[in-house]
């Protein structure tokens, strides 16, 4: 009988030990999960604040805007931008004067403690005075990435200067003539040369020993994409029936858009011969060959890809900016391009193009040129 006893008393005690152990372990779990959910809470709470001081930096910036679209000279006053109380949090705007038709808004919001900001510069249209163009607008070539020369033909960018987001790498027997810059490393292999001032934090290969100008070891800030507001554009082309839905290709003939604007809602492809006047946006790619000429019509950009790349090819000129908002840029076969060209992505350059004469090439949307003075947002920098 005592046996039997204390054999009940093991099992009744080796029981009441492996309840408490998954009593033990479901609190553990539930600790766990209680503690995942406070975090998972916390950050969800984190980012709606972060989205919340966005929209109110966003307001703004807007109300920046309108005051100067009411009264540009109201730029040089503190005053007129005080900070103000909204949804919430505050928004605080202030206004740099670049020249004497253009400035710089930005705008910090504030949020349960979270601060976030806005930057966009906007210009007087029609005013009379000139300023000059500014940033990305004062190259002849910017990348927000990597860029790459090759072939054996130099390439001459007139006067203007050419700045790489990444590294810049050439290659072969090209040569660039005009100063250069870039963010990484300036890297030359073979007989290629540099003629002009270079500025980059690192050299590789031939370089700094084939560079006609000053050297110089130095970090290079970063030029900003400009965010270009297309929907001047956009209205402007739908007012002329000029606004295609779907992939367009134009193989022959003149492209001559009613207005001077075609957005295409899709990939542009024009391999024609003839005479291209105007400026052509599309939302997705732009393949450009052939040797048609384009011509320039106001100060409206020569070939826009929204959201795509852009390879221009063949042997035809081009007069304008040419601007790949978020892509890369390709450019091969020979021709001239007269402007500026600006793309967030890549730059490549290869084949026997050897001529870029570089131009102040600052959109002027529809609408904003001629006599009567406007105020526009040419960029969104952040």
């Amino acid at each position: 009988m005592n046996r039997i006893g204390i054999r009940a008393d093991e099992r009744t005690g080796a029981a009441l030990v492996t309840t408490l152990a998954i009593a033990f372990s479901l609190c553990a779990v539930v600790g766990v999960m209680v503690s995942a959910g406070f975090h998972v809470s916390k950050m969800a709470n984190k980012l709606g604040d972060r989205l919340r001081a966005q929209s109110i930096a966003e307001a703004g910036a807007c109300h920046a805007y309108s005051v100067l679209a009411t009264n540009f000279d109201a730029r040089d006053s503190d005053a007129a931008f005080p900070s103000t109380s909204f949804a919430g949090g505050t928004y605080d705007a202030t206004v740099a004067a670049v020249g004497s038709d253009q400035a710089v808004i930005t705008s910090d919001g504030i949020y349960n403690g979270v601060t976030e900001t806005v930057m966009l510069d906007v210009k007087r249209f029609g005013g009379g005075g000139s300023s000059g163009p500014a940033g990305a607008f004062q190259y002849a070539i910017v990348s927000g990435d990597d860029m790459t020369f090759t072939g054996t033909s130099p390439i001459n960018v007139g006067g203007g200067a050419v700045h790489a987001g990444g590294n810049f790498k050439m290659t072969g027997s090209c040569s660039l003539i005009g100063n250069l810059e870039s963010c990484v490393e300036i890297w030359t292999t073979g007989t290629t040369v540099l003629d002009g001032d270079t500025w980059a934090p690192d050299y590789k290969g031939k370089s700094p020993g084939n560079v006609s100008g000053t050297a110089h070891t130095s970090a290079v800030d970063p030029v900003s994409i400009p965010e270009i507001d297309l929907t001047p554009y956009y209205n402007w082309a739908l007012a002329h029936g000029e606004v295609y839905n779907g992939n367009q290709h134009f193989s022959s003939g003149d492209v001559s858009p009613n207005g001077g604007v075609m957005w295409v809602n899709g990939n542009l492809k024009i391999s024609t011969s003839g005479t291209m006047t105007g400026c052509f946006i599309a939302t997705g790619d732009i393949k450009v060959s052939g040797s048609g000429d384009q011509v320039k019509v106001n100060d409206f950009p020569a070939f826009v890809s929204r959201d795509g790349d852009i390879d221009i090819s063949g042997s035809g000129d081009y007069h304008g900016l040419i601007y790949a908002k978020t892509g890369d840029f390709d450019k091969s076969g020979s021709g001239e391009v007269i402007g500026s060209i600006v793309c967030a992505g890549e730059f490549d350059k290869s084949g026997s193009w050897s001529l870029m004469t570089y131009e102040d090439s600052t959109p002027i949307p529809p609408g904003a040129s001629g006599g009567e003075v406007t105020v526009g947002v040419t960029a969104w920098q952040r």
